[in-house]
């Protein structure tokens, strides 16, 4: 019997540091370690339970097995937020990203929510046709410049220098940027929405989909493993500006993929994740499935100082909205 707990506990393991591989491993070679990080809570937590039975049982075990789990609290730092307080100092620039799903949902209280935040930086992800009315009125102190890309938006209190779009055919907009001038200095924002999972909510909560739960997986899996190649091609081009800025970045979008996973590793290189220092709690951003799952991401570059994250749970869209306070150093 013992022997069986401890290929389990191996088998977890295995699961949870096998998201390490996506820093280096592309979905299009390897497409397994990037489904990894979808269950890795679930990995986690199941490792936790067999941690509890190892310390009632066999000493000796628990502490070799907590030892080999020291590791995950890496990842894990992705999805909960672990140490750190944010700062009640007032920022000198606040940015707002936004998938308001076309304004479907609750365009006034996106409107409204939009008002009370008065950021001084708005992303938006599927923004859709005619968004002016939303912009002319998305302030109460001082009307936005807004670089409209049809389903990405980049409004700013700033002026804007220069904006540029980009689009891998036949998939909708990969990223569009927007070089602002702040008042001390300039700054590139760019504006990400990588290729969505395409997941239909009804197909998983239908208990007819073939013997259910290996059914549903199958579905699951497939649809991660079809966005993730598609993924790879656009992450790619998000990098190459990003790159070749001349101006510290803010980077910020609708991933759809979830941290640990290639998209993450290779976005957040040489950036800070907003939500390790300023972020509070489990990051959910897309409440749909009843599950933690952070698509919706802000990173920096070295020169910002985070002030503050924040995961407004508010039911406008099928996302949440998210919003950085941030210094320029």
């Amino acid at each position: 019997m013992k022997i069986f707990f401890i290929l389990i506990q191996l088998i977890l393991l295995a699961a949870g540091y096998g998201v390490f591989f996506n820093q280096w491993v592309k979905p299009s070679s390897f497409p397994v370690f990037n489904i990894l990080p979808l269950f890795f809570l679930i990995v986690f937590i199941l490792n936790i339970f067999l941690l509890i039975f190892w310390w009632i049982y066999d000493r000796q075990f628990a502490l070799l097995f907590t030892f080999l789990s020291l590791g995950l609290i890496l990842p894990l730092k992705n999805h909960i937020h672990i140490y750190g307080k944010p700062e009640t100092q007032k920022s000198n620039l606040k940015v707002l990203s936004y998938n308001v799903r076309y304004f479907f949902d609750d365009a006034d209280g996106i409107i409204s929510f939009l008002q009370d935040q008065e950021a001084d930086i708005i992303l938006f992800q599927e923004m859709g046709p005619q968004p002016e009315w939303v912009i002319n009125n998305a302030s109460k102190t001082k009307k936005y410049y807004f670089e409209e890309f049809s389903s990405l938006g980049i409004a700013s209190k700033f002026p804007v220098i220069e904006a540029q779009m980009f689009r891998i055919k036949p998939y909708p907009l990969t990223y569009a940027y927007a070089d602002i001038a702040l008042p001390n200095d300039t700054i590139r924002v760019i504006n990400f929405y990588l290729e969505s999972l395409h997941l239909d909510q009804n197909a998983i909560k239908n208990t007819e989909i073939e013997s259910q739960i290996p059914g549903k997986s199958k579905y699951l899996l497939k649809k991660i493993i079809t966005a993730s190649t598609v993924h790879e091609k656009q992450v790619k081009e998000v990098r190459k500006i990003i790159k070749n800025s001349p101006y510290p970045v803010i980077v910020a979008g609708d991933m759809n993929a979830v941290p640990n996973s290639f998209e993450y590793f290779t976005l957040k290189r040489g950036l800070k994740d907003v939500f390790h220092t300023g972020g509070e709690g489990i990051a959910t951003t897309f409440p749909g499935f009843k599950y933690p799952l952070r698509l919706d991401y802000i990173f920096v570059s070295e020169r910002f100082k985070v002030k503050s994250h924040q995961i407004f749970k508010v039911q406008h869209s099928d996302h949440y909205p998210v919003v950085a306070e941030l210094e320029l150093e």
